[in-house]
């Protein structure tokens, strides 16, 4: 069985507890220190509440998240039609 960490995460001057496997703390680590980057740049801005700092750094990681979504979808078309169009061309060479 997987080991399990309670560590805590610091976002927007709160500690965040949080029960991660060993793999995945510095997931979480860096994730938490990107929301705060993202906050600093919008108090930067001039934003002054955190619930809209906050909501503006969700906004852009879903955003973001979309965007390679549809990326990783794009990509996996394209290769999906060049191993076809290989596939094709390497049967017909090898059909007599």
């Amino acid at each position: 069985m997987e080991d399990v960490l309670s560590i805590k995460v610091r976002i927007a001057g709160r500690d965040y507890p949080a029960k991660v496997s060993a793999e995945e703390e510095s997931y979480l680590r860096e994730a938490g220190r990107l929301i705060n980057e993202r906050m600093r740049l919008y108090r930067e801005r001039g934003f002054r509440e955190d619930q809209d700092i906050l909501t503006m750094v969700a906004i852009d990681s879903i955003v973001a998240q979309l965007k390679g979504d549809e990326y990783k979808d794009q990509l996996q078309t394209m290769v999906t039609e060049r191993i076809s169009r290989l596939d094709k061309l390497v049967t017909s060479v090898i059909t007599p």
